[in-house]
């Protein structure tokens, strides 16, 4: 990643019950948004993720997506890494 860049790992920790059943990815990606955004207020963002992460990471930029957090603008922003 090079110098300059503050990754940040986020994890939003769920203890599903048996009885319910398991959130959206939607509401997952904002809860993940929620703890971005207190950590990191403004963007741009780099946003990775593995497997369902990837997936994940994907709606997590699609709710950035307002003006002034556009992923990936060229910046050397903080990143954010969704696992």
């Amino acid at each position: 990643l090079g110098d300059g860049r503050t990754v940040y790992g986020v994890h939003v920790p769920l203890e599903p019950k048996a009885d319910e059943p398991l959130p959206r990815m939607e509401d997952l990606a904002t809860m993940y948004v929620e703890v971005i955004l207190q950590n990191v207020p403004r963007g741009p963002y780099h946003l990775a993720g593995l497997c369902v992460g990837g997936l994940l990471s994907y709606e997590v930029a699609h709710q950035l997506m307002h003006p002034g957090r556009a992923p990936g603008s060229g910046r050397r922003p903080p990143a954010a890494l969704v696992s």
